[in-house]
């Protein structure tokens, strides 16, 4: 008897939730559009007018030493990590010949 006692108020206690979603929903319906104020339309339309865009040109000459300076770091990049590789390949070669020396005798 307990467990549908828990049911029957837990379905009130939905049915309270439902009730108050939909009345929450229901009360955005009588809200109304204010009308913008003259006063405020001017001002915004005024801060439009007034506000000006600022465009910075890059001359041709930075252009091309902005892109050699990035393109030299690349490679120094690519030069740096090609050499990085080679030693640490070279570095394991000699490890696996030492460590696998004593197999060299048989």
């Amino acid at each position: 008897m307990n467990a549908s006692n828990s049911k029957k108020e837990h379905l009130m206690d939905m049915n309270k939730k439902e009730i108050w979603i939909n009345n929450t929903l229901n009360s955005i319906d009588s809200i109304e559009q204010v009308p913008v104020s003259d006063n405020l339309a001017f001002r915004l339309d005024h801060i439009y007018k007034s506000s000006q865009v600022v465009v910075y040109r890059i001359q041709p000459k930075v252009r091309w030493a902005i892109a050699a300076a990035l393109t030299t770091l690349f490679l120094i990049n690519v030069y740096t990590l090609s050499k990085t590789l080679k030693r640490e390949n070279s570095e394991k070669a000699v490890f696996a010949n030492e460590y696998f020396s004593y197999m060299n005798s048989i």
